[in-house]
């Protein structure tokens, strides 16, 4: 998310050693040091409206135990709509954060050491987007993440062995779930359906092994990214076709890649496998697809060659081929044997 906010120069303050006063009229903070945020509250700052603090992991002997120096600037910012405490290192926020009721934006990005969050925090109904992404020592979601009924972005990483998908289900604006390094996982949203959620992204879930991809569970689901889940396995082929999903972007990064595709021919625009290491073709009904634009394939060693009649893609737009010794081999550009198979896209760029 783009920090709106930021908008009048003199409005916005990057905090440094050399320069640590901080004017009362500032509405945009970003501190340059741990101990500059530790130093630099004053009751004067209560029209603060956002706060970055690039945390450096460095700062763990500093950072652990300073809960109530974030209690202090929460009870004073009470109009603080973004709050980017990513890389930090607190083991505890407070509960006092549900006070921060105008706060539209939370990152706790890379967290290392919090385990738990208070369950005031589902409290915050103007929050739209919540990121828990790489909080590896996370232990659980907090409870009635249902009353985020504002949240529109979440990521996530904990190590729960099952979601609180009933809760994440009822979140009417949730558009945009990113899921990651969940190891304890297994299945996800098989008996829930998560009406307005566009973009799905799963990545390093080591022990994932099936979700529902269906027009059911997702209706309004238009891109999906699968990555290094090296237990997942593709659903089979939809006999309805009405339940398919209407994907526009999909993108694999895993060991079982499906047979077919031929399900998302009509839908599909963009399709990128990465680091699909056994991948020797490409699945059935690349050549069915009348809507790709883009097509990248990114660290696949062992794939062969392209279908034969890719030159039958009209709408194909963008060709990337990188780190695929023997597809570069055979379409290398200009030299390639089969560079005129492929020579009519609009853009090409292919490295060894």
């Amino acid at each position: 998310m783009i920090l709106h906010y930021m908008l009048q120069k003199d409005e916005c303050l990057m905090i440094s050693s050399e320069d640590p006063n901080i004017p009362e009229n500032v509405l945009h903070l970003s501190f340059i040091e741990f101990d500059l945020f530790l130093e630099s509250f004053k009751p004067g700052l209560l029209g603060v409206r956002a706060i970055v603090i690039p945390f450096s992991f460095t700062d763990e002997h500093k950072g652990a135990n300073n809960g109530n120096l974030f209690h202090i600037w929460v009870l004073n910012c009470k109009y603080l709509r973004y709050l980017d405490l990513s890389g930090s290192t607190f083991e505890i926020l407070p509960r006092s954060i549900k006070k921060l009721k105008h706060l539209r934006y939370l990152a706790l990005m890379n967290n290392r050491r919090i385990r738990k969050l208070p369950d005031s925090i589902c409290n915050l109904q103007n929050l739209e987007e919540l990121i828990l992404f790489g909080c590896e020592e996370l232990e659980t979601l907090p409870k009635k993440l249902r009353k985020l009924i504002n949240l529109q972005r979440m990521s996530i990483t904990t190590k729960q062995s099952v979601l609180p998908e009933s809760d994440i289900a009822s979140l009417c604006f949730l558009e945009e779930l990113n899921i990651g390094d969940c190891d304890n996982l297994e299945s996800l949203f098989g008996g829930v359906k998560l009406p307005a959620l566009r973009f799905l992204r799963i990545m390093d879930c080591k022990n994932l092994k099936c979700l529902p991809l269906d027009i059911h569970h997702f209706p309004q689901l238009e891109d999906l990214c699968i990555a290094d889940c090296e237990n997942f396995e593709w659903p089979g082929v939809h006999e309805d076709m009405n339940s398919v999903l209407k994907l526009k972007l999909l993108l694999f990064s895993m060991v079982n890649v499906p047979h077919s595709l031929l399900a998302y021919a009509n839908t599909l625009q963009t399709l990128v496998f990465i680091e699909c290491y056994e991948l020797e073709e490409l699945p059935e009904g690349v050549l069915n697809m009348t809507c790709l634009k883009t097509l990248n394939i990114l660290g696949c060693p062992k794939l062969m060659s392209l279908p034969n009649g890719i030159h039958g893609l009209k709408a194909l737009e963008v060709l990337v081929i990188e780190d695929c010794p023997i597809l570069y081999s055979k379409y290398q550009p200009q030299v390639g044997e089969y560079w005129h198979q492929i020579s009519h896209i609009k853009h090409t760029l292919i490295n060894p």
